[in-house]
């Protein structure tokens, strides 16, 4: 056996091991793991990696990889077995790029040894990989780590600083001990981590990703705390950790104590948020009772003062070169799989007479370029592929369809600060091509001396125009001048001094277009006036046409300016009439869930021929609880053979509907959303309902009782008092008494008498049966075919004239749904396409997230299918 232990504790563990009788060979240093550790008076533990001969394993796999452009998995993983190994989580980076091309080489081959072309598209994540792995393996100091000079006595409080962090390709976390304060001053670095996002986690919230990088450093710091749980329990040590974070959101969360913090926010992915929030709490419970005494706090941080936390997130932010030429990240093209078309050839070979220039790029893409650059810069020059071709002019067909290079770029470009970075890339470009060539072959008009990137890009673009127009362009006394070679549209100003815009031809068709839209966009999506007045440097011959055009087009215009044009008036047939005849009182029913507020919802069900309403109390607002309480419903009522609901979740969902049928024999029905017209009267109910709640509630602040027994008897009160309500007219009975309409006198053809007022009139003679029907025929005669006609009246006021063309959507059409607005910058509609038309006017829409929805022929308007005209 061998033992260790620090110069001023030799002699006491000498002692100890002489009086157990125990050989046992003591030491100031050892190994473990392949770790090298050595006591240091001064120093503390000093702890060596000794990675040089794993390092220089690794090294010779690289180089034997990229000589023969070959590799087979069993060549990787030895590289990423020596590259990796890091017992004391010190170096994260090496881990990464381990685990990295693992990922990338894990399925390659059919046997470990069967070797694979490194030159294939799908591997230049690879490529990246292994050129990364070569500068880490490229040597340096020998790695050495010290922890503090002194160890932990009894009773100390050792501060845990635990910093996280999360972008969007990957997430880290660092973790340091020190006995004082968190303050960077003898702090001692513990562990290091980081990680990549998968497809599905890099889909996810910021608030979410930044909240699982949270959980990766407490689960770290929970592993630490359980790993010296026995020796701090016996020296009295506890553990103070400090989680920093620069996510403000998440640090609201973790700090709130109560169990519904999210459920009152609107984050997205809420459920998600939800269980990472009970994770961290898990994970910190368990640092509180492992060591009794230690406690966890959670701080927020700017994000200059996470750099180390930041810097390990975004390792995976380096920049790739692809086969086709583009530069991507790292991450992104990590991501992409075997079933992703393959980029085209790297090389693009430029002849000039007995010159050929091969180039691959691959001095554009610097190391000193951030990511983003990178894949600008890349795919500028990729533009220059398209205008290789050699073109004399001399056929008049060929020029006027050739396009120019600005022309070219403006068609992948978003707005005109892109078009001008690229314009400016691609003038350095083309001018260092043309410095290294023998013979000066004509180029681009862009890339003419003396011009600015603005001033390249409109030479460019005037290139375009034939010799008779430019001539008829600078006719005598035309506003239009020329300088330098650029053609100007001259205006004065009030003070004398000319004015010139830019004159951008009509030939320059994209250039044009991308104007209009950035104005557009700048201008925040206002009207023609508005656009124009944004371009005040280019002057656009026939713009106010196009800018009409670009509005017509413009999506978020149209979403926001929707309206219901009525083009297809909406069915009101609900058969009340047969319902009221034939049916039993709620064969048909309208449901919806009514929130008294505190917690308590209540189901309420309204029979769509009388007008009578039902509530019961709701367990839980889900599928079983809602059956249970239509379970209750039926038992106290009968019918329920029709129900019709809103669009809700958990009124939607196939088990329901499959429940319904088969445990209540019933059949739901979906209403269109933002359709009261086929709703029956549980439109009205909820807000009547509050109305008389509320005067009932005064002698309690408005407070709901507490016993289930009182709130069920305020519940059936509710409910006499809305089935009591007048309908219509009074309806005077054989006998000569006169009742108003109600929904009671409709379902069971007499007046509950409630009350000592009520009974104190005696005894009154009545027929059920007979009375029920004389009160649905009166009240079908005097009241309900008045409504429906003044219903129509109003609609049809709102409806357009009526010699209008009926519009009937199709199958496929996109369509505009109009809806409520959740807030005030809200957009009144939303984009979907027709999935199924449907009876009764009412169509199922599919939005592009997938959801689909029952909409009524009102609620939608018509979406000219601009796809076409945006290809032109």
């Amino acid at each position: 056996f061998l033992a260790t232990c620090s110069p001023d504790l030799l002699d006491e563990l000498k002692r100890e091991l002489t009086s157990r009788n125990l050989e046992v060979v003591i030491k100031p240093e050892g190994d473990y793991l392949g770790i090298h550790f050595v006591h240091d008076t001064k120093r503390g533990i000093i702890l060596e990696c000794r990675r040089a001969r794993r390092l220089q394993a690794a090294l010779q796999v690289i180089e034997e990889v990229c000589k023969s452009r070959r590799f087979s998995r069993r060549k990787t993983f030895r590289l990423t077995g020596n590259l990796g190994f890091d017992p004391l989580m010190q170096h994260p980076v090496d881990r990464a790029v381990a685990d990295a091309i693992r990922s990338a080489t894990g399925s390659v081959g059919a046997t470990w040894d069967e070797e694979v072309s490194l030159d294939a598209p799908e591997f230049d994540s690879l490529r990246e990989l292994l050129a990364w792995s070569r500068e880490l393996c490229g040597g340096g100091d020998p790695c050495r780590h010290c922890s503090t000079t002194d160890g932990a006595a009894m009773g100390d409080c050792l501060v845990l600083c635990v910093e996280s962090d999360a972008s969007l390709t990957g997430g880290g976390y660092i973790m340091k001990v020190s006995k004082s304060s968190s303050s960077d001053q003898g702090m001692v670095v513990l562990r290091k981590d980081c990680w990549r996002w998968s497809k599905s986690q890099q889909s996810w919230h910021s608030n979410r990703r930044e909240l699982f990088g949270v959980l990766r450093a407490l689960q770290a710091a929970a592993d630490l705390v359980s790993s010296c749980k026995q020796v701090c329990n016996r020296k009295g040590i506890v553990f103070k950790v400090n989680l920093l974070c620069d996510n403000k959101p998440s640090v609201n969360w973790l700090e709130r104590s109560s169990a519904g913090a999210v459920s009152r926010s609107k984050a997205l992915e809420r459920r998600a948020i939800s269980r990472l929030l009970g994770s961290c709490a898990e994970e910190c419970q368990v640092i509180r009772t492992m060591v009794p005494g230690s406690t966890v706090e959670v701080r927020h941080v700017q994000g200059s003062l996470n750099s180390e936390a930041d810097y390990l997130s975004r390792v995976f932010e380096r920049p790739c070169l692809r086969s086709d030429g583009t530069t991507t990240t790292l991450a992104a093209s990590l991501l992409c799989g075997k079933g992703d078309p393959s980029p085209s050839t790297l090389t693009e070979v430029v002849k000039d007479g007995s010159t050929g220039v091969a180039d691959n790029f691959s001095y554009i893409t610097r190391r000193d370029l951030d990511a983003h650059e990178a894949v600008m810069v890349a795919d500028s020059v990729r533009a220059l592929r398209c205008s290789s071709s050699k073109d004399d002019g001399t056929n008049e067909d060929s020029r006027a369809s050739r396009l120019s290079i600005a022309e070219r770029v403006a068609a992948d470009s978003w707005d005109y600060g892109l078009l001008r970075w690229r314009i400016e890339i691609i003038q350095k470009v083309l001018r260092t091509w043309r410095a290294s060539c023998s013979k000066k072959r004509r180029v681009d008009p862009i890339v003419s001396d003396g011009y600015s990137p603005e001033g390249g890009l409109i030479h460019s673009a005037q290139s375009l125009l034939l010799p008779p127009r430019r001539k008829a362009l600078l006719r005598p006394g035309s506003a239009v001048c020329v300088e330098d070679g650029l053609l100007y549209l001259e205006l004065g100003r009030s003070s004398g001094h000319p004015f010139r815009q830019f004159y951008v031809p009509r030939e320059a068709v994209y250039l044009r277009q991308l104007l209009l839209r950035d104005a557009h966009r700048r201008s925040g999506h206002g009207g023609r006036e508005a656009t124009i007045s944004f371009m005040d440097a280019f002057y656009l011959p026939g713009g106010c046409r196009e800018a009409r055009s670009v509005i017509f087009k413009c999506l978020p215009c149209r979403l926001n300016k929707a309206t219901r044009g009525r083009l297809s008036g909406p069915q009101l047939r609900k058969n009340e009439e047969e319902l009221l005849l034939n049916f039993p009182p709620y064969w048909s029913v309208d449901i919806d869930v009514l929130y008294f507020g505190e917690g308590h919802k209540v189901l309420v069900a309204v029979c769509r021929a009388t007008g009578h309403c039902s509530m019961t109390r709701l367990s839980s607002e889900d599928g079983p609880g809602l059956l249970q309480a239509l379970r209750r419903i039926q038992l106290m009522r009968g019918g329920l053979k029709w129900i019709y609901s809103d669009q809700a979740p958990y009124f939607s969902s196939p088990k329901f509907r499959v429940a319904l049928s088969v445990e209540l024999g019933s059949e739901l029905r979906l209403l269109a959303s933002e359709a009261p017209w086929e709703a029956g009267r549980s439109n009205r109910i909820h807000g009547l309902g509050l109305t008389v709640l509320r005067p009932l509630l005064r002698s309690n602040r408005g407070r709901l009782p507490e016993d289930a027994n009182e709130f069920d008897l305020m519940l059936e009160f509710l409910m006499y008092t809305l089935n009591s309500r007048p309908l219509g007219r009074c309806y005077e009975d054989p006998f000569g008494h006169d009742y108003p309409l109600t929904p009671d006198l409709l379902v069971f053809g007499y007046e509950r008498r409630v009350g000592p007022l009520k009974l104190a009139q005696g005894k009154h003679p009545c027929l059920p049966l007979r009375d029920a029907v004389n009160f649905r025929k009166q009240y079908l005669r005097e009241y309900w075919r008045k409504l429906r006609v003044k219903v129509l009246d109003a609609i049809s006021s709102k409806a357009s004239n009526v010699g209008a063309k009926r519009w009937i959507p199709t199958l496929g059409e996109p369509v505009l749904v109009i809806r409520q607005k959740a807030r005030k910058s809200d957009l009144g509609s939303a984009l979907a396409h027709i999935d199924a038309l449907l009876e009764g006017k009412r169509a199922l829409v599919v939005f592009p997230s997938g959801r689909k929805q029952v909409e009524s022929f009102g609620n939608i308007c018509p979406f000219i299918n601009i796809q076409s005209s945006l290809n032109e």
